[in-house]
């Protein structure tokens, strides 16, 4: 730092430039730096403002959700499932269902729970201690709970009934999915079954070819033999007898001279 303020201080005079101009510059562009490094250290208050909410659920904590009414405690809990499901649904992940932010409404709910907790304990322990002169604000202050009672059920009832119709669309979503798969099995078993065929009838087109390229022996013997009874048979004995080739005129091993 020390380097850098001297070397400022000597570049003026070494540029020749108007030393009131050049501190004017440099505080415009201090202020700028000062700006920017607010507003990132307003964005990291802001995230961990919002981390410190998920980390304290909402500030609301398991123990002043135990301690509270039931009246309170109930709806919450009750929200807390729908929101679950809402988060957590198919809907949500496929994309069909855009900018749901569910812990708005869990935060919602979470303060009116909170807040009406404490309001009903000073209820309860102003009754012990009240003067009469108070009624007309602790009459006040029962409505104001009832309203906060009404408005935790009802903001659970909505996220029910949220959470019911989007159980509802997971389950479309579902069954189209099923029915995509199955088409998908069904198509795929047709090409198999396709595949299949196809070569069992190249097959069997190999087998006609085989079976047709066998060679006719048999018709050629028969043929033959039969062209030659025929003329034994239509010739008399005695021709017959001369037609037999010498060599088969043997008679039981001697030759005729």
């Amino acid at each position: 730092m020390a380097t850098g303020l001297v070397s400022l201080n000597v570049v003026p005079e070494a540029i020749g430039v108007d030393s009131g101009l050049y501190f004017i510059v440099i505080a415009f562009v201090s202020l700028g730096v000062f700006i920017a490094g607010a507003a990132a250290q307003h964005r990291i208050f802001r995230h961990h403002r919002r981390m410190a909410r998920k980390s304290s659920d909402f500030v609301l904590t398991v123990g002043e959700l135990r301690n509270a009414p039931t009246a309170l405690a109930t709806p919450m809990r009750d929200a807390r499932v729908s929101v679950n499901v809402i988060a957590g649904s198919r809907a949500v992940r496929m994309g069909y269902l855009t900018d749901v932010n569910v812990d708005a409404a869990l935060w919602d709910l979470a303060q009116h729970v909170k807040a009406g907790a404490h309001l009903y304990g000073l209820i309860h322990d102003f009754n012990a201690t009240m003067h009469p002169d108070d009624q007309a604000q602790i009459n006040v202050a029962r409505v104001d709970y009832a309203a906060t009672i009404a408005h935790v059920k009802g903001g659970a009832d909505q996220l029910r009934a949220i959470a019911r119709s989007v159980s509802e669309f997971d389950e479309k979503l579902a069954e189209t999915e099923r029915r995509a798969a199955l088409d998908a099995r069904l198509e795929s078993e047709q090409q198999r079954r396709a595949v299949a065929s196809a070569e069992h009838a190249a097959q069997v087109e190999i087998a006609r070819i085989r079976l047709h390229a066998i060679e006719p022996a048999l018709d050629n013997v028969a043929a033959h033999l039969s062209e030659q009874l025929y003329t034994y048979n239509n010739t008399s004995v005695g021709e017959v007898a001369d037609r037999v080739p010498r060599s088969e005129a043997c008679v039981d091993g001697g030759a005729k001279e």
